[in-house]
């Protein structure tokens, strides 16, 4: 039962069956769909590049934004220590003087307890020199803690806003 290929008409001879029409769309839009997908799939890959390259300038732009900030933040802490260090230290000064001067009321009342009026005198001497020494261990420090301002504002400058 073999058919004869003289005895299927010819397309210009049957015309075109719903089957035909539908199997030749398919065939254009699968076609046309794979072309223009090979055709663009470059360009895609180039967006995606530009994409990914200007996302990795992006966030390395971020990452030195927050490194100098750190510097900076860090810098900071570094001064506020040395500030703390140095206020601690006037503060373990002043306890001693302090601790001395008592040290030395009780002395003076103890060998000789007749010359209150006159060791009382001497402490206050004592205790308004030591007041002095301590004023001027505070200026010190507020001038040296203003000038290392003066000059971290002369080096660095103004970090823009972020």
């Amino acid at each position: 039962m073999s058919a004869d290929p003289s005895s299927v008409p010819h397309v210009a001879v049957a015309g075109w069956s719903w089957t035909t029409i539908m199997v030749t769309v398919l065939n254009v839009l699968v076609g046309g769909g794979l072309v223009a997908w090979i055709k663009t799939r470059p360009k895609m890959a180039e967006i995606q590049t530009q994409r990914e390259e200007s996302e990795a300038a992006r966030l390395s732009a971020r990452v030195e934004t927050l490194e100098k900030m750190v510097e900076k933040l860090h810098a900071k802490i570094d001064q506020e220590r040395a500030e703390h260090d140095a206020l601690m230290a006037i503060m373990r000064h002043r306890v001693a003087n302090s601790r001395a001067t008592l040290k030395a009321i009780v002395m003076m009342l103890r060998v000789n307890p007749d010359k209150v009026t006159e060791a009382l005198n001497q402490i206050e001497t004592m205790l308004s020199e030591q007041e002095a020494a301590e004023r001027e261990e505070r200026s010190a420090f507020d001038r040296a803690r203003m000038a290392a301002a003066a000059i971290k504002d002369a080096v660095l400058p103004a970090a823009p806003p972020v």
